[in-house]
């Protein structure tokens, strides 16, 4: 036996007969050979039918039932002989109950015209190994035509073949021949080869019913499988369509559930199931493929600005992140980084807990909090990056700007730095050593950090004999308004009067080294003076050199009494000559000054001669003598026990000159006047020499020159 693919054509040359597949749906299943016979033995015409016992090789039969019968079958008769003429087929139809018992059925002979042979009574038996046997009569007499069926239903208890014996005519007529016959089906399929839904929506599924659709009909549906899980849907995830009868169509929905994740389409499988019903089968689309589309997206984040300011004082500096997009998902997590620039982690910042924030579900902004430190030093403003790294899901996207500059400005100031005050005291111990304590202050400012360098400098006290020279760095911090520092001062036993140490501030400054805005500055009270109170009771001259104008009518000469104030101190004062001339210059003048208790400085006059004479300066020497004290110890005289007193010459000479360049006489005149005039002057004693002289002349006479003699009388004094 040979097969012809292209046809389906299966031929037997040996035995001399030909048959061809059939093209019916149980057909297509290739387990079934149905055709007619024909070659050499054409005394024996008929009809073969080849059918498989199993599924295929090795699988083993199915347990066959009385029920299996239920439905309506095509039935195909072929006898070797007929009783009508030219006709040896008969086709028709039967129908079985649910129970499997026979109701009603025909066979129709292909014969000119077709006589019809409706069968109304007996039944099919079923047995377990699939045997069927069993008549069917056109009525319940015992001569009514009848037909007697021996044979096999097939595996898929569709198509049952076999031999029968056809009692005619009144039971008076025997005929032999092959009957098939094929279950009239319904088949169950889905309308679509392919579904896709959006996650979150429902999706209509129809089911299409062809073939046999008298009787009432269900198939199971489920959905499932692939790479969804059970949460993608909402229930029911199956169930059971039920056609009644002559319905070609129903419908389930398939309901997936929301979520708001960026997890990618999944996919599922859509299978109908367990058809029921007589005839009732699956069709070759009884699966198909879903796709469960997912819509979330991750969208496109950002940072809000290129630059972020925030005040030292402002706790928190707030990084805005953006995110943009449609159907934005939920579990969208951003990393960041932060890394220093001119701020310091924990120095000036500290770096959050977490280096990410996750976006929820339409969520479009986060906020990250990053807290600033503030710290009590001039050290300007400080920044910091901050800068996006990375997000998950791999489908989002990092958009610009994805790093800002986080700017931290500075609200500290270093204030302005000066001394306390520009003069200070300090009582030259008796004996030892004592300090001198200095205050500099601070206002407008309380930043931490901020130096200031101060020094010592001779005034009229001598370092290593009155004071210790002293210099060095003060520090403000963030609780200072004042520093001091200390001179130590040198006690002695000698009569000096009052000594003064020069005091300085320089190089205000920020520890940190910042030279912007709000660094410390000096103030006006850079310089000050330290005055050391003699503890030797003296007298003297409050200084060694005076001076006056001869224009002022009275010099004042002033006397200073040093240490202890608690007595009575008298002296005695005089004035001689200089270069100053009693008399012409001033008037000598002595005396006695008192100094009552508590009175450090008294004074005496001294009357100013003008001479009116360019004389230059002159002075007058003073003195001190005879110092007394109500009480011990006894008061002295200090080293400057005499003084000078310098009388500036206020007189000028002034300027001599003509008062013109040239000058022009009338000969008949008699003489000539000549004027010399003075300014910026009008010191008395003032002499100019005088003469005339004639002009040069080569060769006398000389035309338009005057001489002497011949001329006019030569003058000169």
């Amino acid at each position: 036996m040979t097969f012809d693919g292209a046809v389906g054509a299966v031929q037997n040359t040996n035995a001399g007969f030909d048959t061809r597949i059939t093209t019916d749906s149980t057909g297509a299943s290739r387990d079934l050979i149905l055709g007619l016979t024909s070659g050499t033995e054409v005394g024996f015409p008929g009809m073969v039918a080849m059918s498989k016992v199993g599924g295929g090789s090795g699988d083993p039969l199915p347990d066959f039932f009385q029920t299996d019968m239920f439905g309506t079958w095509r039935v195909y008769v072929q006898r070797v002989e007929s009783k009508l003429g030219g006709s040896t087929t008969q086709v028709g139809q039967t129908t079985f109950g649910p129970s499997g018992t026979f109701t009603t059925g025909a066979l129709v002979d292909a014969s000119t015209p077709a006589v019809t042979t409706n069968l109304t009574t007996g039944n099919l038996l079923v047995g377990a190994n699939g045997s069927v046997t069993g008549s069917l009569s056109v009525s319940a007499l015992p001569t009514a035509d009848r037909y007697t069926f021996i044979g096999t239903m097939r595996a898929a208890k569709d198509v049952i073949t076999g031999v029968l014996t056809a009692n005619l005519s009144a039971r008076t007529t025997t005929h032999y021949g092959l009957v098939t016959m094929v279950r009239d089906v319904t088949l169950f399929d889905l309308g679509q080869s392919a579904y896709s839904v959006t996650e979150g929506s429902s999706l209509t599924v129809t089911v299409k019913r062809t073939g046999n659709l008298t009787a009432p009909a269900t198939v199971g549906w489920s959905v499932g499988g692939g790479t969804s899980t059970p949460g993608d849907f909402t229930a029911p995830t199956g169930g059971t369509l039920t056609f009644a009868a002559s319905v070609a169509t129903q419908m389930f929905s398939v309901k997936t559930t929301v979520n708001t994740l960026v997890d990618g389409n999944r996919s599922a499988n859509i299978v109908l199931s367990a058809p029921g019903g007589p005839g009732a089968m699956l069709g070759s689309l009884a699966s198909a493929p879903l796709s469960i589309v997912d819509e979330d997206r991750a969208g496109t984040v950002k940072l809000s600005a290129t630059t972020y300011p925030v005040l030292e004082a402002g706790k928190n500096a707030l990084v805005t992140i953006q995110r943009t997009g449609t159907a934005l998902a939920s579990g969208v997590v951003v990393q960041f980084s932060i890394t220093d620039g001119t701020a310091q982690a924990g120095r000036d910042y500290t770096l959050p807990a977490n280096t990410s924030v996750t976006f929820g579900a339409g969520v479009l902004t986060q906020t990250v909090s990053i807290p600033i430190l503030e710290n009590p030093l001039v050290d300007g403003p400080r920044s910091f990056t901050f800068t996006l790294t990375g997000i998950s899901p791999v489908s989002g996207v990092i958009g610009t700007p994805s790093s800002a500059t986080v700017t931290i400005a500075d609200n500290d100031l270093g204030g302005t730095v000066q001394f306390s005050t520009g003069a200070y005291t300090v009582n030259e111990p008796a004996s030892g050593n004592t300090s001198a304590v200095i205050t500099v202050a601070r206002t407008l400012g309380m930043a931490g950090g901020v130096l200031v360098d101060f020094a010592t400098a001779d005034g009229t006290a001598r370092a290593g004999h009155n004071y210790v020279a002293t210099s060095g760095t003060l520090t403000f911090d963030s609780t200072n308004t004042s520093k001091t520092f200390s001179i130590p001062i040198v006690g002695d036993s000698l009569i000096e009067g009052d000594n003064t140490v020069l005091l300085s501030l320089s190089n205000v400054r920020s520890s940190t080294g910042f030279a912007g805005a709000g660094v410390p500055v000096l103030g006006a009270i850079k310089n000050a003076v330290l005055t050391i109170k003699d503890a030797q009771k003296g007298l003297q001259f409050g200084a060694s050199n005076y001076s006056v104008s001869e224009t002022t009518a009275m010099a004042t000469v002033n006397v200073v009494r040093t240490g202890p104030l608690t007595d009575t101190a008298t002296v005695r004062y005089s004035t001689s000559d200089g270069t100053a001339v009693t008399g012409v210059n001033y008037v000598a003048t002595s005396g006695v000054l008192t100094f009552a208790p508590s009175i450090a400085t008294m004074s005496f006059p001294v009357k100013i001669l003008p001479d009116k004479v360019v004389a230059g300066p002159k002075t007058v020497l003073l003195a001190l003598s005879g110092a007394n004290s109500s009480a011990a110890p006894a008061v002295a005289i200090g080293p400057r026990a005499s003084a000078v007193l310098t009388i500036g010459d206020a007189d000028a000479g002034g300027i001599i000159k003509f008062t013109a360049a040239t000058f022009s006489v009338n000969e008949a005149a008699g003489s000539a006047v000549i004027t010399v005039t003075r300014t910026g002057g009008m010191a008395g004693a003032v002499t100019v020499d005088y003469a005339t002289a004639d002009l040069p002349c080569a060769i006398s006479p000389c035309p338009g020159i005057a001489e002497s003699s011949e001329d006019y009388e030569p003058r000169a004094g």
